[in-house]
């Protein structure tokens, strides 16, 4: 069913089936039923890991809860979910989201 699929891409069909919040474990075991291999040494780190980087970068995927993932589109306000940032509220960031470095006047 996931053959030849990436694990965000399955991740997401998967969630789509199932209609409720998944745990890594619970995902990797779905995804290896379906056909995706997976070979690194920790598999359930390497979902986490791929999860999160979808849910910064594209946003369709959220983490709810530590290691449990869901469908933006199920939650009225998914921005919530969003990691807070570590920078101060009286510092200008730029749009990736860095801050603007302070150069020294004279």
């Amino acid at each position: 069913m996931f053959h030849g699929k990436s694990i965000p891409e399955a991740a997401r069909e998967l969630l789509e089936l199932k209609k409720r919040e998944m745990r890594n474990q619970e995902i990797l075991d779905s995804l290896r039923a379906g056909g995706v291999t997976l070979t690194s040494a920790d598999p359930v780190n390497t979902v986490g890991s791929v999860l999160n980087r979808r849910s910064k970068d594209v946003g369709d995927i959220v983490r709810v809860g530590r290691g449990t993932w869901g469908l933006a589109s199920w939650y009225q306000n998914p921005q919530r979910f969003r990691a807070k940032s570590k920078i101060s509220d009286d510092k200008e960031i730029t749009e990736e989201g860095r801050p603007i470095e302070e150069k020294p006047v004279g």
